[in-house]
């Protein structure tokens, strides 16, 4: 393999999937040419999935380039209608809000378990102000969508009832792909509605101990 394989499609290598938080190898490029390298402690283990990494890129760049949304961590942003940037990672039962540059490159560069990555991230949420979850909480409370949840329940089940009937053909492609999307918005506000709940949870806890304290 040419080290020209560093822009193009590497035979077998190409056929791994993807996962930031499961992450257990990594190409590099040498002069002797391409080299898969294992990442981590943990070693990968006779009959054990390798996973390699696309980069830790936001769900709307992964869904546009590759057409899905990984397990976890998702990393989700959006824009208020003021230009103000809000971003946070989804991970199970933990969100980290306005991730820091230090937990990105935490999460992307390292290969350690599902426990440490919840820690780091419970970590680093928990040490937010409560003024910087609340201005969260209102951008996520302001973001508008052209339909409710149940409005893409909806459409969702128009298109597929509609997708079942149709003949393989441009009609059936363009169909699949408006399943996808949809799919896809409907996982945007539900993760919108997780990590507000997220907040609200850490905040109500603030509010509960400082009143105890009183």
């Amino acid at each position: 393999i040419s080290r020209a394989s560093e822009v193009g499609m590497i035979p077998i290598y190409d056929l791994f999937n993807h996962h930031n938080g499961k992450r257990s190898a990594k190409l590099t490029v040498t002069e002797e040419g391409v080299q898969l390298l294992v990442v981590g402690d943990g070693g990968i283990s006779s009959g054990d999935e390798i996973y390699l990494s696309y980069g830790l890129k936001t769900a709307s760049t992964m869904y546009r380039d590759y057409g899905f949304v990984e397990e976890w961590p998702i990393a989700w942003n959006f824009q208020t209608a003021g230009g103000n940037n809000f971003a946070f990672l989804e991970f199970p039962d933990v969100i980290a809000i306005n991730p820091s540059a230090d937990l990105l490159r935490a999460v992307w560069q390292s290969n350690i378990s599902l426990e440490e990555y919840l820690s780091l991230a419970t970590t680093h949420t928990e040490s937010l102000s409560s003024a910087d979850l609340e201005t969260f909480v209102t951008a996520v409370e302001n973001e508008h969508f052209p339909t409710t949840f149940k409005g893409d329940e909806v459409i969702l089940a128009l298109l597929i009832e509609q997708e079942g009937g149709t003949i393989a053909n441009d009609s059936s492609d363009n169909i699949s792909d408006r399943i996808s999307a949809i799919r896809y918005r409907m996982a945007h506000k539900k993760a919108l509605a997780s990590a507000k709940l997220y907040c609200n949870g850490i905040l109500t806890k603030r509010m509960s101990m400082g009143s105890q304290e009183l």
